[in-house]
């Protein structure tokens, strides 16, 4: 069975008109909504809202190990992903990715 360059182009095609046509109707029903929508900003819609308080505008500190903890964690459920969907696989690829994890590891340790 041979596959010629002009099956490839048209099953592409198909792909390409199903891609636009989607694209077409997600830009209408965007267009649509910032038609109908009503556009009146005033300040007391432009101000921070919490709970009915209002809160001025002052940075809050936040906690750099929290933001370790979630790069941790994105890392960890990557390295469980790639390993999980490559145990069929026999080769340098999930190798090389559980060695550049444990440098990110190493790195995010200091």
């Amino acid at each position: 069975m041979q596959f010629t360059w002009l099956e490839n182009i048209q099953g592409f095609g198909w792909f390409l008109a199903a891609f636009g046509v989607i694209l077409l109707i997600v830009l209408l029903l965007y267009w649509i909504g910032k038609r109908i929508a009503p556009s009146n900003p005033n300040k007391e819609k432009e101000t921070t809202y919490a709970c009915g308080e209002d809160i001025p505008g002052v940075k809050t500190q936040f906690h750099s190990h929290l933001l370790r903890y979630a790069v941790y964690f994105t890392i960890f459920d990557i390295i469980a992903f790639i390993l999980a969907t490559s145990m069929g696989i026999f080769g340098w690829v999930p190798l090389i990715y559980l060695a550049v994890a444990f440098v990110a590891i190493l790195i995010l340790r200091k």
